[in-house]
This record gives C-alpha cells, structure tokens and sequence, in this order.
C-alpha cells in the first residue's frame, strides 16, 4: 500500500494546496466545512486545495491551522512517500489512532517507543 505523498506531481515540489486538500479529508471535513471555519467559500477552498502552490498569508495559514487543529509549522514541512507493506499496515493503523490521544497519553507512547528503540539500537549497534 502507497500513502500519497504532498509533493506535486509535476516537479515534485512542495505544494501547498496538496497539504490542504490531505489534511481536510484527514479530518473529515467536507470543503464547505472547512470554509465556514476560516471564512471563506467552498470556491476558495478548491481553489486553495487544486490551484495554489504558495502558503498563503500569515492570517490565513493560523486560520487554516486552527481549524485543521494542526500547527502552522506542518503546513511547511515536506513529506515522504511512505511504503506500508502487509506486515507493518496494522501497526501503522494503530499508530494513526496516537493523534487522537490525550498529550499525557501521547507522552506515555513516546516514552515507550523510545525505550524500544534505544532497547534495539543497543542489540544491533
């Protein structure tokens, strides 16, 4: 299984539009649904998800980041393409459920995976 990545497709640059429309669908919102909450029109919204490529100004990216509940800074970061084969797709799954988490929970795991990994680096220098 290929998770879509948020490069552009034609010249694989970051692609701000890309973000958007992946992390709307990630929270489930319709794009009249996320127009309403920063204020603008389901038109504006396609537009943004399909035309634009640039990060749009400071006041609309919080918007943005405010109502995908996200920080502004994920709207910047570049993503990979991430390989999920049969073996790990359950455990992937489970993993997507962590953002739904407390942050003391969300602690917690974290704690626990970097004793794993710390615990496996240590066995496999």
């Amino acid at each position: 299984m290929l998770y879509k990545d948020i490069m552009n497709e034609n010249n694989d640059s970051y692609n701000f539009g890309n973000k958007l429309l992946l992390l709307r669908k990630k929270r489930g919102l319709s794009q009249s649904e996320l127009g309403n909450k920063v204020g603008l029109s389901r038109r504006m919204i396609i537009y943004y998800e399909k035309h634009t490529t640039r990060i749009p100004n400071i006041g609309l990216l919080k918007k943005f980041a405010n109502a995908l509940n996200c920080p502004i800074d994920h709207f910047f970061e570049q993503s990979e393409k991430i390989e999920v084969n049969r073996k790990n797709e359950k455990l992937w799954k489970k993993f997507k459920k962590v953002e739904n988490f407390t942050e003391e929970q969300q602690k917690a795991v974290l704690v626990v995976v970097e004793t794993i990994a710390k615990s496996n680096k240590q066995e496999n220098p």
